[in-house]
């Protein structure tokens, strides 16, 4: 399974965790939770597979948990570790009580469990919201570069002069762009302050997505930073569970047939309305 999917896979498995329903099933937590499990919570407390278990058969009521920033790490073959965040969601969908999160999991058999928890509370320092909106947004970093989702980090201009001279978008004027930024989610490629990539991805983050205008700056090329662009894109935990993903590319199939994308299966069912010219007649 290739990094982006072990990915995948174990938010999803963590975000199941989070479900009052699996919770509440004690086959389903049995399935998902090793039989040697230990958790050591965020109070400092340690507990058991059984305290676990019994906690949640006990409790009468569970937190609405917001979880953002999910990262791996394969330190061994069928070992994986997974850190993220959490908040709780209160009634008017703030968000408070931050805790940085890390999970332990294996893999047993052709399954993966969760072998070890542990939460650590944060400072609770920024102003959120559950839709998937905040003062920082999604962020990862790799040898003095970042991935940020914080709109305010958008080199703007350089986006639309780029886009302005690829061969999808050749000619699109300023102001058209500065609109498609403000209605999807922007993934900036940053080295410093420098904007060196972008790329979106315009979606209901529910069922379907759209990624498109995938640049890195051509001096910037060759160091796997189109990858590790791909990469975040993909384990953007506001995407997962997508039914389908779609993109369109003249020359780079190989990079996205790593994260599972594929020719069109039922091209036949697919129509488009497609205006080449539109940007022309402006």
């Amino acid at each position: 399974m290739h990094h982006s999917e072990l990915l995948q896979h174990l938010v999803e498995l963590e975000k199941q965790l989070h479900k009052i329903e699996v919770r509440r099933d004690p086959q389903c937590l049995g399935e998902l939770l090793h039989a040697d499990f230990e958790e050591i919570g965020r109070s400092g407390r340690r507990y058991s597979r059984d305290d676990v278990l019994a906690e949640f058969r006990n409790s009468a009521s569970f937190p609405r948990i917001h979880a953002e920033n999910f990262s791996l790490a394969v330190p061994f073959d069928g070992i994986a570790l997974l850190t993220y965040r959490t908040a709780h969601v209160d009634e008017t969908g703030g968000l408070h009580r931050w805790t940085l999160r890390t999970s332990t999991w294996i893999r047993t058999g052709d399954k993966w469990q969760m072998r070890f928890h542990q939460g650590t509370p944060v400072e609770e320092a920024r102003t959120s919201s559950a839709d998937g909106t905040s003062a920082s947004g999604a962020s990862w970093s790799r040898d003095g570069y970042e991935v940020t989702c914080d709109p305010s980090r958008q080199d703007r201009a350089l986006i639309a002069r780029v886009l302005a001279e690829t061969y999808w978008a050749a000619g699109i004027p300023p102001e058209i762009v500065e609109k498609s930024l403000s209605h999807s989610l922007g993934f900036s490629l940053l080295h410093g302050d420098r904007q060196i990539g972008f790329a979106r991805v315009i979606s209901d983050r529910a069922t379907i997505a759209y990624l498109g205008d995938v640049f890195v700056l051509p001096e910037y090329r060759g160091r796997g930073l189109g990858k590790w662009l791909v990469e975040c894109v993909m384990s953007h935990p506001e995407l997962q569970g997508m039914r389908r993903w779609l993109l369109a590319t003249r020359d780079a199939h190989g990079l996205y047939q790593q994260y599972g994308f594929t020719a069109l299966k039922k091209p036949d069912v697919f129509m488009e309305r497609h205006d080449p010219d539109v940007y022309r007649r402006r």
